[in-house]
């Protein structure tokens, strides 16, 4: 197996280190520095960084050429969360190679709304990053 595959908002490395275990090398790219630091403990602690890239970003406007990946994941919403979801999907496109795949995973509004009235209420804020 070979390739470069952008984990785009890939936060804490959740894909980044099963993706990099299978053999593939991962640019880790997240606009949340304090996020890329605790992916790069993880990966570094699994004697995994030389496979890996971290690059701080924002997913709407990323700093990689056209055509430069194999593979694009936007998986744990980043795209929901941005500040431009087209603008957002647009520069996953166009990083993406010819011929190649992307995965995202987006929010729906409804299970939101849906989440909330079960809950009676929005959900409480989580004490730790644990991704």
């Amino acid at each position: 197996m070979s390739g470069v595959v952008l984990d785009a908002g890939g936060g804490t490395g959740k894909w980044t280190i099963p993706i990099v275990e299978k053999g593939l090398k991962v640019v880790l790219y997240d606009i949340s520095r304090e996020m890329l630091n605790v992916a790069r403990r993880k990966i570094v602690g699994k004697n995994l960084e030389n496979m890996v890239v971290f690059k701080e970003g924002d997913i709407c406007e990323i700093d990689f050429p056209e055509d430069s990946f194999d593979f694009v994941l936007a998986e744990g919403d980043p795209i929901s969360y941005c500040s431009n979801p087209d603008k957002a999907v647009g520069e996953l496109a166009r990083v993406l190679k010819p011929e190649c795949f992307m995965a995202a995973g987006v929010d729906s509004l409804f299970s939101i709304v849906r989440g909330m009235l079960v809950r009676k209420g929005p959900r409480r804020p989580s004490k730790s990053l644990g991704r």
